[in-house]
């Protein structure tokens, strides 16, 4: 077990425990475990683009192939234009990527030259020099849980209401 205090986004100090079986130095398990928010966005983006919950019975391996290739020639080409730009890739935005690519990988099949290749490869990172998300910070604040919808109405307990014992009067 490894134990930690470090400073979160808002400055506060949290206590972070790792239990794992890794045998690297403490300080590289903390800057793994940095890259953990990057994997989960990046799981969550690649079940959403490449539509994983919409496949075919009869397809279902050439979909997911295909969708999980797609995702990747993206974020390929995002790594591919922040290197060229001198910038994060994922300051990108991954439709806008995807949009970007959509657009020219028609004319990247169509190019006649390496010296047409080399223009529109200098179009398409201006493309995506105008793509950036803005500069967000991550709230300070705590996330709130919204509470769960019970499935079933609650349980209505019955209660006990006097008898009456009173008898009708024949007239």
């Amino acid at each position: 077990m490894l134990a930690f205090s470090t400073q979160d986004a808002g400055g506060q100090w949290q206590q972070l425990y790792f239990f794992t079986t890794l045998t690297l130095p403490p300080g590289q398990i903390l800057n793994l475990y940095g890259y953990r928010w990057n994997i989960e966005t990046d799981l969550r983006s690649l079940k959403r683009e490449a539509r994983l919950h919409m496949l075919e019975a009869d397809m279902v391996e050439k979909e997911l192939l295909l969708g999980v290739a797609a995702y990747n020639l993206t974020r390929a080409a995002m790594n591919e234009a922040g290197a060229a730009l001198g910038l994060d890739p994922r300051r990108f935005s991954f439709s806008q990527a995807q949009d970007t690519l959509h657009a020219f990988l028609p004319l990247f099949a169509n190019a006649a030259s390496d010296q047409e290749y080399q223009q529109i490869m200098t179009q398409m990172l201006r493309a995506f020099g105008q793509s950036k998300l803005p500069k967000r910070t991550r709230r300070s604040y705590t996330r709130e849980v919204w509470p769960r919808p019970c499935p079933f109405p609650k349980r209505k307990v019955a209660t006990k209401t006097p008898a009456l014992n009173k008898k009708k009067e024949v007239a």
